[in-house]
């Protein structure tokens, strides 16, 4: 019931955590890779955590069982301190929750050993299955991404390391030793120190933290007969056996973390030289477990001391990183520091302890900065002509200060500040020269130890241009009174531009009228003469001479008639 239960909480874990960036690696490591049937050796399960910081792991580890046994399983330097689910062995499979109160972090963190040994020949797959990794984030998010299981070949006398085991996050490459087969030429003098190197702890002065097959390797000059090798935890052992064979190096399997030291000597025909002692460190544990502490939990100290134990046991301490709310802020080498200076609020106060093989273990605890009291405005001048100061005062915290700033939309156009006196009392002139518009003002406290208080509420100050002129409540500026000035302008142009075309018409109507009289009435006439000319033609007694003359009287009329008409049209026309 307890295993369905926990599952489930993996599984919850699993689907909340789908779209979370991941980054962990869960791995195994065998002692050897290669070994006969019979033979015992140990597999470890590692994660690299790609320094992250982790809480619980999770997995099914299964063994193939016509090959591999498991004999025993051990919780020995386990990075974890409590286990959900004990890692029991069910069906040639190991099955467990482990987790620790505290996060931990590095390249090769212990989970298990486990004591295996050979029952059949054949290359035996170890499985990895069912895995979750879950951050030291407060929500359980799952951030493996690779799981490294292995092979082993069972069955062949021969060691020899055909694959490698990602133990750190650059590969290493693995040099297999190679027998020499040759003549040892003649030499005059014995042996130089050999020249030892190992890839996989290429530095003397280094620690570690990843395991994998240690390989020794050396170079063998020509005159050589005979090398001797060992390692221990000795700096300056001797060597009383060489080797069967002449070799190039030699592996000595994977390493328990501690202090190591390999030790080479060669031999020629002049006897034996002198003995290179190569220096291997590995610590794969995280330092020990520890506790945060801070001066004050609650306090308007915004520059509180912390505190922690820096302790490792192997390695030795090497720094601190101190993060305030996800952000890095410090590193150190002291366990006692000041943080800096905090805006009030609460905030997340999280310590890493690194070793100096990189391996690092966390513990965090939540601190609250007080805000000061808010200074009250008691006056200030929220309308000001451009040029004019703006006068501020009001109350605050005795023996403290008070910030003022204004600002016009996101940009802060001034940033001042005023000491309070023993009364409590403070004022500030604001000579700051501001353009024509609207802008905020807001205030807030501080102190000599650097502790201040939320801003005030956000009041508005509306800066005019200089007043020339001012009409009762109205009050002119010079741009004011130039836009009066073009309005009238603007309005009494357009006025006169009316009226002139209102007259324009009116007297194009006019000149259309007396038009149309002038013809009507040189119609009129045309029509009277027209009848006295028909009258004349009709009356028999009027003499024809004087009828003669009649007509060319009546012809002269209509003449004069046709140049009236036109000459008051055209006269008409040009009146204005």
């Amino acid at each position: 019931m307890k295993k369905i239960f926990f599952s489930i909480i993996f599984a919850t874990v699993l689907l909340v955590s789908a779209n979370i960036t991941e980054a962990a690696t869960l791995y195994l490591l065998p002692e050897y890779k290669n070994i006969d049937i019979g033979q015992e050796f140990f597999v470890d399960v590692k994660v690299n955590s790609e320094n992250d910081f982790i809480n619980a792991v999770q997995s099914t580890i299964s063994f193939p069982s016509n090959i591999i046994e498991i004999v025993d399983v051990s919780k020995h330097n386990s990075v974890f301190n409590f286990w959900i689910d004990e890692p029991d062995v069910e069906e040639n499979k190991i099955i467990f929750i482990g987790g620790t109160a505290k996060g931990v972090s590095g390249d090769s963190l212990q989970v298990l050993r486990i004591l295996c040994k050979s029952i059949g020949a054949g290359t035996a797959s170890i499985d990895i299955s069912e895995s979750v990794i879950t951050a030291n984030d407060g929500k359980g998010t799952n951030i493996l991404s690779t799981i490294e299981k292995t092979d082993i070949e069972v069955g062949t006398a021969t060691i020899t390391s055909n694959n490698s085991v990602k133990t750190k996050p650059e590969e290493i490459p693995i040099i297999i030793p190679q027998e020499i087969q040759r003549e040892a030429v003649f030499a005059s003098d014995a042996p130089e120190k050999p020249i030892v190197s190992v890839p996989l702890y290429p530095d003397q002065e280094l620690w570690y933290n990843h395991q994998g097959e240690t390989i020794v390797l050396w170079e063998v000059p020509d005159d050589i007969t005979k090398v001797a090798v060992s390692l221990n935890s000795n700096p300056n052992s001797e060597l009383n056996t060489s080797e069967d064979g002449l070799f190039t190096g030699k592996t000595f399997g994977v390493l328990d973390e501690g202090i190591y030291f390999a030790h080479v000597q060669f031999k020629n025909n002049k006897g034996w030289g002198e003995i290179t002692h190569y220096k291997i460190s590995l610590d794969t544990s995280s330092p020990i477990a520890f506790e945060a502490n801070i001066s004050s939990f609650a306090s308007t100290d915004p520059i509180p001391e912390i505190s922690f134990i820096n302790q490792d046991t192997l390695s030795g301490f090497s720094h601190a990183l101190i993060f305030i709310d996800g952000e890095k802020v410090l590193k150190t080498e002291e366990s006692k520091i000041l943080l800096p200076a905090q805006k009030p609020g609460s905030h997340l106060l999280v310590v890493q302890i690194f070793d100096k093989a990189g391996n690092s273990i966390e513990d965090d605890l939540n601190f609250e900065i007080i805000p000061l009291k808010i200074p009250s405005v008691s006056f200030f001048t929220d309308k000001i002509s451009q040029g004019e100061n703006i006068f501020v005062s009001g109350t605050s915290i005795s023996n403290s200060f008070v910030d003022i700033k204004i600002q016009r939309e996101d940009i802060i156009e001034f940033l001042g500040s005023t000491e309070v006196d023993n009364t409590g009392k403070w004022s500030l002139v604001i000579d700051k020269l501001l353009a024509k518009g609207n802008y905020t003002f807001s205030v807030s406290a501080r102190n000599q130890q650097g502790a201040i208080s939320f801003n005030s509420e956000i009041t508005e100050i509306r800066v005019t241009a200089p007043t020339i002129l001012s009409i009762g409540l109205i009050d002119l500026g010079w741009f004011d009174i130039f836009i009066i000035i073009i309005l009238l302008l603007v309005i009494g142009g357009s006025i006169g531009t009316w009226y002139y075309f209102s007259q324009k018409e009116m007297e194009e109507a006019y000149k259309i009228i007396d038009n149309r009289d002038v013809k009507k009435m040189s119609k009129l006439l045309n029509d009277d003469i027209i009848l006295i000319e028909k009258e004349v033609k009709s009356e028999k007694k009027i003499p024809a001479k004087t009828k003669s003359s009649i007509k060319s009287k009546i012809t002269k009329i209509k003449t004069n008639i046709k140049k009236m008409d036109k000459y008051l049209g055209i006269e008409i026309s040009k009146s204005k």
